[in-house]
């Protein structure tokens, strides 16, 4: 996806993945014919609405694919389909989901196909999976249209018309496909378009679907592919190692120098075992605020060793690693990996990067950096590995730092009391991040914004958030700050012991203002003088707003 934004082709592409619960993450023959929907028109219309959208469906006659070239048959083995893809259309397949879009498309709107396929353990029937999706679709700013049933490959499916609007409010049509293969196997066929170009995609879509078969899919494996690096990186070979006992262990604390949610796509995320089966952009693994930039990562371990490999494990546009580090008990940092970022189109996915390393002094942390400039898609790593030795020639093991000394952190606004706050501050120079659960608020608000700042209680470390007087419920998205203006709404500094950090992007997300009160969560990048970063991830929770 080009955007993290809610664009209508997004939030689809949600709900198409969490109602069919697929399990994706995953040579030419003549494709069997197969039936596509009767009469479809590729005029340059939205589709019209059914007067009754909760009838049962309608069902149409079979009919003959559309005179649309296509190209050599493409077959996604752990999707469980194959299909012909348009020739002139950017083609990407990662474990079941294949994307197509037009040179000159939109990233937001298209032209573009989607075609997701998979096994899912829970049985469901098609209606069940459609009417699933159209459940989620609610309260989204999402149409379902025309609703009626299809055949695919000889399999009963729905096609629906869906219509929305961008994030800018640009009309935006589509259309989907859902078919149960088997109550276990599920696909999905998606296109959307802005409005005026939906005639130059709806032809390919019958074509594309006409050309559609199944089989059983492949299943997923993510141990497939460790001990390769297809990157062509260089593993930095530090020292000797010697034998001893192995210890397998994953990150118990992860932070970074910036994460898109505190929550969802945090680097918390990264700790534990893998936990994202699928090959696409998932929440529970870790992604920086931007989606072209040059990121890292740090996690920490629970017992520090001599390291012997270090298995990272990317879901989302894998290989833009182009650094990993580990760290000793004096926080001296050692490359044991280098490459540079290289467009994974068609190799494994989920990934295991695999790196030996030969080492002779013990390491608790792993920092793992990230170009994304080149193929500006996120990077995004679910888990980390660390294996090593307890000893070796006599040296000792060094204690993980203990990280609960810092205090709990809250994962919704919810968990603190009426007045409270907790932000956590992460820095790009390797330090660990510092942890503010609860303090004194300090109004300073003027008759032209709110200002609050939220002390911390050893008065080390402050964060200030300026709000507009007309605040609402919803997102805020955060303006450079400029101290020049004199109305700096809505923005943030931080002030880290005596270093001044003003935030450069984010956003402010209210969820609740009642009684003079306002409760959400701010999340945003911040650079000092010397251009030194700061990732802010903070709650707070009816907080009082006055205007003096």
């Amino acid at each position: 996806m080009g955007s993290k934004r809610c664009s209508i082709v997004l939030i689809i592409l949600i709900l198409i993945i969490s109602s069919l619960a697929c399990g994706l993450l995953g040579g030419s023959d003549e494709p069997t014919e197969s039936v596509v929907p009767a009469d479809q028109s590729t005029e340059n219309t939205a589709p019209q609405s059914l007067a009754d959208e909760s009838s049962s469906v309608e069902s149409e006659a079979p009919q003959s694919a559309p005179d649309v070239k296509l190209g050599d048959e493409y077959r996604s083995e752990e999707g469980g389909y194959a299909f012909q893809p348009v020739p002139d259309y950017a083609f990407e397949e990662f474990f079941g989901l294949a994307s197509m879009t037009a040179p000159d498309a939109d990233p937001e709107r298209g032209p573009m196909l989607v075609l997701i396929g998979g096994t899912n353990e829970e049985e469901a029937t098609q209606d069940e999976l459609f009417n699933q999706f159209m459940q989620d679709a609610e309260g989204e700013d999402i149409q379902i249209l025309d609703q009626r049933e299809i055949m695919v490959d000889g399999k009963s499916g729905i096609l629906a018309e869906i219509s929305g609007s961008d994030v800018n409010g640009l009309p935006i049509t589509g259309r989907i496909v859902v078919v149960a293969v088997t109550p276990t196997q599920q696909f999905t066929l998606f296109a959307s378009a802005p409005e005026d170009r939906w005639g130059e995609i709806a032809a390919k879509f019958d074509a594309v679907l006409a050309s559609v078969t199944f089989f059983e899919p492949k299943e997923i494996d993510l141990s497939e592919g460790l001990g390769e690096d297809i990157s062509g990186g260089e593993v930095q070979d530090l020292s000797p190692l010697g034998q001893d006992e192995t210890i397998r262990q994953w990150a118990s604390f992860a932070y970074a120098s910036s994460e898109y949610g505190s929550d969802d796509w945090s680097a918390m995320q990264a700790t534990g075992e893998p936990d994202s089966t699928l090959c696409s952009d998932q929440t529970t693994a870790w992604a920086s605020s931007s989606s072209n930039t040059v990121e890292w990562l740090e996690l920490s371990y629970n017992v520090a060793v001599i390291p012997t490999e270090i298995n990272i494990y990317e879901v989302y546009y894998p290989d833009q690693v182009v650094k990993v580090e580990v760290a000793d008990e004096n926080m001296d940092y050692y490359t044991v990996y280098e490459s540079t970022p290289t467009d994974h189109a068609g190799g494994d996915c989920p990934y295991i990067l695999n790196i030996p390393v030969n080492m002779d002094q013990p390491v608790y942390s792993v920092k793992i950096t990230v170009d994304q400039s080149v193929l500006t898609s996120w990077n995004e790593i679910d888990a980390v590995e660390l294996v090593g030795t307890t000893s070796q020639g006599g040296l000792p093991a060094v204690p993980n730092p203990d990280f609960s000394a810092m205090g709990e952190f809250p994962t919704a606004y919810s968990d603190l009391p009426a007045g409270g706050f907790a932000y956590l501050l992460a820095s790009n120079d390797g330090s660990l991040p510092v942890i503010v659960n609860q303090g004194t608020l300090q109004d300073q608000s003027t008759s032209a914004e709110y200002v609050l700042g939220l002390v911390s209680e050893d008065e080390q470390n402050v964060l200030t958030i300026f709000l507009p007087l007309n605040v609402a419920a919803g997102v805020q998205i955060m303006l450079p700050y400029d101290d020049n203006s004199p109305t700096k709404s809505p923005g943030a500094t931080v002030y880290k012991g005596l270093t001044l950090y003003t935030n450069t992007d984010g956003i402010i997300m209210v969820e609740e203002i009642q009684n003079d009160t306002i409760s959400g969560m701010v999340a945003f990048t911040a650079l000092d003088e010397s251009g030194n970063q700061l990732s802010v991830t903070g709650f707070f929770n009816q907080l009082p707003l006055a205007v003096p």
